[in-house]
């Protein structure tokens, strides 16, 4: 996920409020650098549904 919008979107409180809900449980969230060629800082988020 593109940084600039994780991090002025609210995106962390929503996906924490989304594991806090039950929805998912979040297995790995990290800064990620998502463009090989590029230098374009984001973030890594891996999820898992919840049973």
């Amino acid at each position: 996920m593109n940084g600039t919008y994780y991090e002025s979107g609210g995106f962390e409180q929503a996906f924490r409020q989304m594991e806090s809900d039950g929805l998912w449980r979040i297995q790995r969230l990290e800064q990620f650098n998502y463009m090989t060629e590029l230098d374009r800082p984001g973030w890594l988020l891996v999820a898992a549904r919840q049973r």
